[in-house]
């Protein structure tokens, strides 16, 4: 199906901040992964709010073995900051990506660890993160499977599970989707349809502008092509291989075709109800 230009003009308003001056913010990456390269890039521009701390954070199923507690089930990584160009073996499942991120604000990036489907950490983490004191959170999404129930990665996927969790805390709460269609869990209609959904929730969006496209990239040269954060790189230089549809075809899972105007942007959603704190 060919991309209507027209069709996604509402995705393109400016998202206002709300106050964040003298708060405590979460910045949370929901998904593991390169999340914690989106959520570190996502604290970096909120930074201009003045908030009072700045946690950034990712999701994993459990400690590697390297982390520091904080609660039972969020932890923080070591206090250098490593390299995982000299780590050996396998990124998949350990921390390697977030202990490369420089640190910040008591100590984080921070680790909250989610555990599998139904685990204690899903009905214990809420409170958790009521008790670190945050004021307001945001949840980061690279692609988008968070909101898109016939996402490859499963009505369980982690991004959703950490989604709700995140709800259950009832903090003001503003979801942001990276890059829709970057992870290549989701066609362009699925997501689509998924925004059409949300409409009612969307606040806005940014664009990934130069500063966040280098953060980017200093956190991603040690990576395989085929991650999101490459993948949003290959975009913003326009070496992603254009379709007959318009879009351009992004080369992981199922190698979707997305505008790639969507790729070089983040929209911001809130909980009406939970935001009416703010």
């Amino acid at each position: 199906m060919a991309h209507s230009g027209g069709e996604n003009d509402w995705l393109d308003a400016a998202f206002a901040c709300p106050p964040l001056a003298g708060r405590k913010v979460l910045v949370l990456g929901l998904g593991g992964g390169s999340d914690i390269i989106a959520a570190y890039a996502v604290a970096h521009l909120l930074r201009a709010s003045r908030p009072a701390s700045m946690i950034y954070a990712n999701t994993k199923k459990r400690d590697d073995g390297t982390l520091l507690p904080v609660t039972a089930h969020i932890s923080r990584v070591a206090a250098e900051p490593s390299s995982p160009a000299e780590a050996s073996g396998p990124i998949h499942g350990s921390t390697l990506i977030d202990r490369a991120v420089p640190r910040g604000d008591e100590g984080c990036p921070w680790i909250f660890l989610l555990g599998d489907s139904g685990s204690k950490a899903e009905m214990e983490l809420p409170g958790e993160i009521r008790q670190c004191g945050f004021d307001v959170v945001f949840g980061v999404d690279i692609g988008g499977d968070s909101l898109v129930p016939s996402a490859s990665s499963g009505k369980h996927g982690r991004d959703k599970r950490m989604l709700e969790v995140l709800q259950h805390t009832r903090l003001p709460l503003l979801p942001v989707v990276v890059s829709p269609g970057a992870d290549g869990e989701s066609t362009y209609e699925e997501l689509l349809d998924a925004f059409r959904a949300h409409r009612r929730r969307v606040r806005g969006s940014v664009p990934l502008d130069d500063p966040a496209l280098e953060l980017m990239r200093s956190l991603s040269v040690f990576l395989d092509p085929d991650r999101t954060p490459r993948i949003i790189l290959a975009a913003a230089e326009d070496r992603l291989q254009w379709s007959p549809h318009g879009g351009v075809v992004v080369p992981r899972g199922r190698y979707p075709s997305v505008p790639r105007a969507w790729l070089l942007r983040a929209l911001v959603f809130a909980d009406d109800d939970a935001c009416t704190q703010l």
